[in-house]
């Protein structure tokens, strides 16, 4: 009877140690409550990189030298002492500000303070009026960067449990890819894609606005497919981007002509609309297959869909302007033909993609724009 009671009381007590929890052990069951809102967080967090990437690599072009020059090349000193500048910046900072962060400051401050700092050092540089001076910048601007990915890389990790700790990881390091090229491709293809997107739905919606049958305006619009699609394969052989520009700027001009024309010659504004309509339609078809060069297949799909999205956001506003064009022609046609020809000028941003091989990394793609380059 003794023994059993003894065992039964070693048992209870091994239950309550169990019950008892440490408090690194509560402090990991709180982050592990991991949701929407914390991802979001760790996003914004994360983004402080693309802005440290942009700052690390944006010396290939604002340093390089010119195949073209006035004077003779200056010494491999004076070209190299701006990036130079800029390490001897990060190595002075991570030495000054990394104790910052774990003291007086804290991460989240210093994040913010040096982000702050960098990116008015950044505005300000382009006042130099000297190698020096501009070096001088470029040490201050290394040397607020330095703190900026360990900062994200320690907030990251100590906002989310175990478990979540790689992938958030990732994200940083991700984000920090996309502060070379990948974003800035990102944005300026969508944009255009908003522009191309605008006028491909909206023309046809603003059929009603001739003053023309309505019926025989929509056969008229679809019939224009057919054509543009015999155009956009004989542009196989030709660049894209000078193919998407011509197109794009020629379906703008035709809606501000019809706005010029105005409702007086009704045969002349449809035949301008049926025009505009099919340069863009081309101009669409060959955006579509630029899209599709333009990306790793490690990311195609993705990249396709969110253009693809774009050109329908552009269509969101359509309808608004379509009707405030019943009574002036400038607010629907005219607004289509800026619109369509302002985001063609993101097309100087972005590469050629003709007669060149598809890449299956975000590495290969960029090693291979920076050979093209």
């Amino acid at each position: 009877m003794e023994e059993s009671v003894a065992i039964l009381t070693d048992s209870d007590s091994v239950v309550q140690e169990k019950l008892v929890l440490s408090s690194d052990e509560v402090i990991e069951n709180g982050l592990r409550r991991f949701g929407w809102s914390e991802m979001v967080q760790c996003i914004l967090v994360s983004s402080a990189m693309y802005f440290d990437a942009q700052q690390s690599f944006i010396a290939i072009y604002s340093d390089d030298y010119p195949t073209w020059h006035c004077t003779d090349p200056t010494t491999s000193f004076i070209t190299g002492l701006p990036q130079s500048s800029f390490f001897m910046g990060c190595l002075v900072g991570s030495f000054l500000l990394a104790t910052l962060a774990d003291t007086s400051l804290g991460r989240k401050n210093l994040l913010v303070l040096s982000s702050l700092s960098m990116s008015i050092s950044s505005v300000i540089i382009v006042f130099s009026t000297n190698v020096w001076v501009y070096s001088a910048f470029k040490f201050l601007i290394g040397f607020w960067r330095s703190s900026i990915g360990t900062c994200v890389l320690v907030l990251l990790t100590e906002k989310v449990s175990t478990e979540w700790r790689f992938t958030v990881g990732i994200l940083e390091y991700f984000c920090f890819t996309l502060g070379r090229w990948a974003l800035k491709r990102m944005l300026a293809i969508m944009v255009l894609g908003v522009g191309i997107g605008m006028v491909y739905f909206g023309m046809p919606l603003a059929v009603g606005n001739l003053g023309f049958d309505i019926y025989l305006a929509v056969v008229f619009n679809a019939l224009m497919e057919i054509p543009s699609c015999v155009a956009t394969y004989f542009l196989e052989n030709y660049r894209r981007k000078p193919s998407i520009l011509a197109f794009s700027v020629a379906s703008g001009i035709c809606c501000i002509l019809c706005v010029v024309v105005g409702r007086g010659l009704q045969v002349a504004k449809v035949g301008l609309s049926l025009v505009a309509f099919f340069c863009n339609v081309t101009a669409y078809n060959v955006f579509l297959i630029y899209i599709i060069e333009l990306f790793p297949t490690s990311v195609r799909n993705t990249t396709t869909s969110l253009v693809r999205q774009a050109t329908v956001f552009g269509s969101i506003f359509s309808p608004f302007f379509i009707a405030a064009g019943r009574k002036n022609d400038v607010f629907s046609y005219g607004v289509f033909g800026v619109v369509i020809m302002s985001s063609c000028l993101t097309l100087v941003c972005l590469p050629e993609t003709i007669g060149v091989a598809l890449c299956d990394t975000m590495d290969q793609q960029e090693k291979k724009d920076t050979i093209s380059a």
